[in-house]
């Protein structure tokens, strides 16, 4: 495929920074990929590529600082060589700008090449932690279901009331008789009938109606505290998945800076190569880490991509939407943010163990699970006591009928008899309805003893679920503690590592040392940096862990 792209030979000097920027920014809106002669200052301002000249144009004034020399050490200049070994030609790529013009090298060039602003992406959906916690809210699906189950209760329970509310019916009826049951129904009763009815009953008093109210009110109640915990689990994801990605978003930039370091220690590998100061096997070692380097940052930007889906999925986005993060956020800011009173606690074992007892009291309270198993437990208790009255209460209800005859079509004839005569008027019955109940086989006592089993179960439940939620705790607190005071050591160790390679790759820039040893350094360096970061981002992660087990979130972001 040919694409159309832009050189930029002149080094710029004559133009502004704010120009240079207006240029690519034009190329850019263009969908033109650029080119540029200096590394210096275009990729910064949106060119596509560039060699990274800035260190061969730096060994220039070197080069002629030594000619000098040794022009007055008495030497002839017409030995000197004109060319640099030393030269290299080392591609650049913004992917930044590649993200915004979408075109991108493929895997082949980028494999021999240096990246800058990786995972950058081109979008207007920007996403901070704060957003994405209320996004999840408003749109996770799992919590949507809980929503709707909690309207679902909520209108059983309004059907369970409804019992206690008066029903009215009213009918009309047609229909036709055979000329048999006309004539014997003494003029009641024609070919055809037209009548019209109502009927109004009240229920007045019934235990499992009763029951099944406050029963039913019992469930909504739980289920409200089912959606308050599907509200808590959609935080904790939401969360959870953000700072995943920030984390390995950190990690690849530490591997791509860790890629460029390595890169700079093959051209001193090389270097020392051509003036013969070392062999060919330095050049290969770094070669080496070089591609190991590369395909850990591939590995690193799949998981990157992988976890991108899954908060998508939280947020019920299309799973391949690209955002990007909101650049003002960083762990620093979110340590920052929190309680200090609460790091304060954690950092002696005396204060921390008593900030532990407290969690756990305050998990025991605050948390839906126990208000859901103690509202179970309440439901229960009521169903038994509807079992014991089952065994005396009766139950009474009102009942009404009026029937009213709108047509009768060629009636029967009614009998001669004297002092009895037959109409048609209106007819109505009114009547309560007293039911005791007297034996049912037994199962009565049977329900009753099954819902004390069943009662007897929940309140071990309780008891269960309240340990396991102290575990929790506990477990967590530990969790937190341990991973705020790793933040300490990791930093200290990244920064001793950062000290020790400037020191051996000097070292080894002057043969001091061998290969192995700024391998060493270097590898070093790279995992110091990377506990660091995930020392940073893990504690975040088991803070909110925490505070979703004692079931209240006080981070504000």
């Amino acid at each position: 495929m040919m694409w159309k792209a832009f050189y930029v030979l002149s080094p710029l000097t004559n133009y502004s920074s704010e120009a240079i920027g207006v240029l690519f920014d034009q190329l850019i809106e263009r969908k033109l990929p650029s080119f540029s002669l200096l590394d210096v200052p275009t990729l910064e301002k949106g060119a596509y590529a560039a060699f990274a000249v800035s260190d061969n144009l730096n060994k220039i004034p070197r080069r002629i600082a030594m000619n000098i020399e040794k022009i007055a050490a008495g030497k002839n200049p017409k030995d000197f060589p004109v060319n640099i070994e030393s030269f290299t030609n080392q591609l650049v790529v913004n992917m930044q700008t590649a993200n915004k013009i979408g075109k991108y090298p493929n895997w082949t060039l980028l494999d021999n090449a240096l990246l800058v602003n990786i995972n950058k992406p081109n979008t207007t959906r920007v996403l901070s932690l704060k957003s994405a916690i209320a996004e999840g809210i408003q749109n996770n699906l799992g919590y949507q279901i809980e929503t709707k189950q909690t309207q679902i209760n909520a209108k059983d329970l309004s059907l369970a009331k409804s019992n206690y509310l008066p029903n009215l019916d009213v009918e009309s009826t047609g229909f036709f008789l055979d000329e048999n049951t006309v004539n014997s129904s003494f003029g009641t009763r024609g070919s055809f009938n037209w009548t019209a009815g109502a009927s109004f009953s009240q229920l007045i008093l019934s235990e499992p109606a009763l029951a099944n109210i406050a029963i039913q009110k019992l469930l909504f109640e739980s289920q409200q505290q089912a959606q308050k915990q599907s509200e808590l689990d959609v935080i904790l994801e939401v969360a959870q998945r953000y700072f995943n990605y920030l984390q390995v978003l950190s990690v690849a930039e530490l591997q791509n800076d860790n890629i460029k370091a390595v890169n700079q220690n093959l051209r001193i590998a090389s270097d020392k190569e051509k003036v013969g100061y070392s062999g060919a096997s330095d050049v290969y070692r770094w070669e080496t880490e070089l591609d190991l380097a590369k395909t850990d940052l591939y590995n690193t930007n799949a998981q990157l991509k992988s976890i991108g889906y899954q908060l998508n999925e939280s947020l019920n986005r299309p799973i391949d939407e690209i955002f990007a993060i909101e650049g003002t956020e960083n762990i620093n800011q979110f340590i920052a943010q929190l309680d200090q009173t609460f790091l304060n606690l954690i950092q002696d074992q005396t204060t921390f163990d008593q900030l532990a007892d407290f969690m756990v009291n305050e998990a025991l309270q605050n948390l839906p699970e126990t208000e859901q198993i103690a509202l179970a437990i309440a439901a229960q208790e009521r169903l038994l006591k509807s079992n014991k009255r089952a065994f005396y209460l009766p139950t009474v209800g009102f009942g009404a009928n009026y029937e009213y005859p709108i047509k009768i079509v060629n009636p029967g004839e009614s009998p001669s008899i004297p002092g009895i005569e037959i109409n048609n008027n209106p007819t109505w019955n009114a009547a309560f309805n007293v039911s005791i109940p007297l034996f049912a086989g037994g199962s009565r006592k049977l329900e009753q003893q099954k819902t004390q089993v069943g009662l007897y179960q929940l309140q071990d439940q309780q008891k269960d679920i309240n340990n396991i939620f102290e575990l929790q705790v506990r477990a967590n607190m530990e969790l937190v503690n341990a991973s705020y005071n790793n933040i300490r050591l990791t930093k200290r160790a990244a920064n001793s590592a950062e000290k020790n390679i400037e020191i051996v790759r000097n070292l080894y820039q002057s043969g001091q040392v061998d290969v192995i040893t700024l391998v060493d350094a270097q590898n070093s360096l790279l995992g110091a940096q990377i506990n660091a970061t995930n020392a940073a981002y893990q504690f975040m992660i088991d803070y909110f862990v925490l505070q979703r087990s004692i079931g209240n979130y006080t981070f504000s972001c």
